[in-house]
């Protein structure tokens, strides 16, 4: 139902797939050919260590996506039987790109031969997120071991259909057979079952959500490996997620990624300067929000310094007004706190601390005026992280019961994907209570009470979102919200704040 069998790649442990004549991992051990310059070391950006990882990646690509386009134009559709193009030749040693201007989405080794297929800026940018997120050739390996079961989360619908092309074409080793667990066979015995759901980019219809999680149950019955790509926007059920305590996120676009890209694309031996193009770039934050298209417009530019500049003025957010703490007096429990959480966010950013020692959530109580929202939004900017507000009345205002819980489940979907970052969620009291004696809409509130204690268990497995509450009235709020050390680590009162 979801997608086509992929095949066999036509690489066997001797074909030339990566910077020179070598098996599938052999570049971890290596020095790479071109290093950051020492401009990029003074900016402060470190070697990365997936890169060598990366660039079997992308050769991969390149090669198997030109396999496929010649296969296709001999007039063979069927994955399974058509035969496959010449391995390639062998590379120059030398790695050497040559920037293409406004035709960006081209690139090239200096092989001596024309490419049959150039791979997008999109799946080049794509193939680097997905050899970061693995690392090297060892944890992809890990998830073809028999019976593995690996969950990939993290994507945005419009990324499912992508990611499944650069996992096939890339990511996997040489010879990999693929097959979605829509379309197994007890023919056919792949290496590894691709779980994803049918999406239009947009969204998933109901029957294609339906038929996704019937592919879920399904996968555990497998013998052969699974891997399956989760999307952020639907909640992974609660029966199956017990089952991946620790599951793969793809890593966002960051500077580091932004920068391999643009050597890909227009990189030029010589006249690469790393340093200057990573101060130009956007910060990591508004990277991980790049949309494809301002991807491509920032692209057609000649060098890749001006595509960043251009990133950097697609990119640059308008202009707020946000306080810090420092221009917050007082000594009240509510900015004490606040203080103590935000520095201790500053260690575990610097990864001197755990995410576990950190108090994760927060509930500020007090009446209207006394500074809630404004202390909230002050503790985003102290703490250089990605700040979204919402409350129970915007909820509410989506609409009937199923609306509302998905506005819900949006926020918290929002606040993962921009993590690091504070979801600040106001009038927690109208979440309401199981023990009220106003029994009219009781079964409402019962499913309002369950759906926000479902998304903060959730959300507390993961690492990278601090949630602040804030009500007037928290004797209105259900004891489960309230139990101690369960949802809200902390609760203080919230005094004025000036």
């Amino acid at each position: 139902m979801s997608h086509e069998f992929f095949g066999t790649r036509n690489f066997g442990p001797d074909d030339a797939i990566t910077i020179s004549n070598r098996p599938h991992g052999a570049a971890n051990d290596e020095r790479r050919v071109l290093p950051f310059s020492p401009e990029a070391a003074t900016a402060g950006l470190a070697d990365p260590v997936w890169f060598p990882f990366a660039a079997e990646v992308v050769a991969r690509l390149r090669f198997n996506l030109g396999s496929e386009l010649n296969r296709m134009a001999s007039g063979y559709t069927d994955f399974n039987t058509a035969p496959r193009a010449a391995p390639p030749p062998q590379p120059a040693k030398k790695r050497l790109i040559s920037g293409k201007g406004a035709d960006a989405d081209n690139f090239s080794f200096n092989d001596g031969n024309a490419d049959p297929h150039h791979p997008t800026a999109a799946q080049l940018l794509l193939a680097l997120r997905l050899a970061a997120t693995f690392g090297r050739c060892g944890a992809v390996d890990a998830c073809l071991a028999p019976q593995a079961l690996t969950m990939l989360s993290g994507l945005r619908l419009a990324e499912v259909k992508p990611v499944l092309e650069v996992l096939d074409y890339g990511l996997l080793p040489p010879g990999t057979r693929t097959l979605t667990m829509s379309r197994r066979s007890p023919g056919i015995t792949p290496d590894l079952v691709l779980c994803a759901p049918e999406t239009d980019g947009h969204e998933i219809s109901r029957f294609n959500l339906r038929t996704f999680h019937e592919d879920l149950v399904n996968a555990f019955d497998s013998r052969a490996p699974v891997l399956i790509l989760w999307p952020d926007v639907e909640e992974l059920p609660a029966d199956i997620a017990r089952f991946f305590s620790a599951p793969l996120r793809l890593v966002p676009t960051d500077r580091g990624i932004l920068l391999e890209l643009l050597r890909l694309t227009h990189g030029e031996s010589g006249t690469f300067e790393a340093g200057e193009i990573l101060a130009a770039l956007p910060d990591d934050r508004a990277l991980a929000d790049l949309s494809p298209l301002a991807l491509k417009a920032a692209l057609r530019a000649s060098s890749a310094l001006e595509v960043a500049r251009q990133l950097a003025d697609l990119l640059r957010p308008a202009a707020k007004v946000a306080p810090s703490l420092d221009d917050l007096s007082g000594d009240g429990e509510a900015l004490a706190a606040a203080r103590r959480l935000v520095a201790d966010l500053g260690l575990w950013k610097e990864r001197r601390i755990g995410w576990n020692e950190l108090c994760r959530s927060m509930l500020m109580f007090g009446p209207p005026g006394t500074g809630k929202t404004w202390l909230a939004r002050a503790m985003g900017a102290s703490a250089g992280v990605d700040f979204i507000a919402t409350s129970f009345a915007e909820w509410q205002a989506a609409g009937h019961l199923g609306n509302m819980l998905a506005a819900m489940q949006k926020s918290f979907t929002e606040a993962r994907r921009r993590s690091p970052s504070i979801l600040f969620i106001d009038e927690i009291d109208s979440v309401g209570s199981r023990l009220s004696s106003d029994r009219h809409g009781a079964n409402y509130s019962h499913q309002v009470i369950n759906g926000f204690l479902e998304q903060m268990d959730r959300i507390s497995r993961e690492e990278g979102v601090i949630v602040i509450g804030a009500c007037n009235f928290p004797e209105r709020i259900d004891p489960a919200v309230l139990r101690a050390g369960c949802v809200f680590h902390g609760m203080v009162g919230a005094d004025s704040t000036g």
